[in-house]
């Protein structure tokens, strides 16, 4: 049995409206690339399912009927996976050109690569992430309080020359690994239902000696999700939790005492401000997930039951 040179791993859940695309781009531009596709499916449209197995024949497609977070949904993919790589890939991204082989060819020039992050791009063709920081408590206040925007340094284009350079977090919209790195990691820790689980990884692999790496020669677009949706409310207060998780683990209970008490102010602050905006969806979805976040920002949780606890009824 040939070995694949890259095995693809995704998670998709609900109608999969991205997923079709999505996997068209991976075939349209796969090269002399050996693949294998794995594709999680967690409560998906039964009807669209049958005909995405009969569309692409080719690609695993495993039926997950539990409630899992997006960690243990990956890991049932990459813990199967038989390629030398591995890709993490959301089902809402797009490739345009040959970025699948210019990922692996990455590993070839720096033969100490991990991870192997690309260009992140909106679906306008503007950056979205050009390579990440590491995730520390000055980089997780700046995004929490949205001074990140006011800071903001001009995210460089994309240069289909540019040189291949350290990054410090992957993403996971997207990222290739290798395969026996992954392995020896423990794949990601489910603990977390969702964010930081990219960041968790990053950081482990990191302290762990393990090197990663943004090539600028490659770029997918990601549709990413920029509205809210009632779901939200659970969302993220469950993605809070992972967030004290990670700085408990990474950086000690104090740390984790500190992003807690500022979670906490942020949270009424938002709720503050969403109370005052007019009332539509949005709104009310994001006023709901900061009373949400104030209310269990010190109570010690698994985000999965956090999510499950403020689930029922939305």
């Amino acid at each position: 049995m040939d070995i694949p040179d890259l095995t693809i791993a995704i998670t998709s859940m609900g109608d999969m409206k991205f997923l079709d695309p999505c996997l068209t781009s991976i075939y349209s531009f796969a090269a002399d690339l050996k693949l294998e596709l794995i594709v999680v499916a967690y409560k998906c449209d039964r009807s669209r399912l049958v005909e995405l197995k009969h569309k692409f024949s080719p690609v695993q497609f495993v039926e997950i009927g539990k409630l899992n977070g997006y960690s243990e949904n990956m890991n049932v993919a990459l813990r199967q996976a038989q390629g030398k790589y591995s890709m993490v890939l959301n089902d809402d991204t797009y490739f345009s050109d040959n970025c699948l082989q210019t990922l692996v060819e990455t590993f070839k020039e720096k033969p100490d690569a991990a991870f192997v992050s690309p260009v992140i791009l909106n679906f306008d063709g503007t950056v979205q992430m050009y390579g990440r920081p590491g995730l520390g408590i000055w980089e997780w206040f700046c995004a929490a309080s949205k001074l990140n925007r006011l800071f903001n340094r001009s995210v460089p284009s994309h240069d289909s020359r540019g040189e291949i350079t350290i990054t410090h977090c992957v993403s996971g919209a997207c990222f290739v690994a290798r395969s026996d790195v992954l392995k020896r990691l423990n794949y990601f820790d489910e603990y977390y239902f969702g964010t930081p689980d990219d960041a968790a990884l990053s950081t482990l692999a990191q302290r762990a000696g393990y090197k990663i790496y943004l090539n600028p020669r490659a770029h997918v677009y990601h549709y990413g999700s920029a509205s809210a949706k009632a779901v939200h409310a659970a969302l993220i207060p469950a993605y809070k939790q992972g967030e004290y998780y990670y700085f408990r683990t990474y950086y000690g209970a104090p740390a984790a005492f500190v992003v807690r008490s500022l979670s906490l102010a942020i949270f009424i602050l938002k709720a503050a401000y969403w109370k005052l905006k007019k009332a539509d969806d949005r709104s009310h979805a994001m006023l709901h997930a900061s009373l949400n976040g104030a209310r269990f920002a010190f109570k010690d949780l698994r985000p999965k039951d956090v999510f499950e606890r403020l689930s029922r009824g939305l």
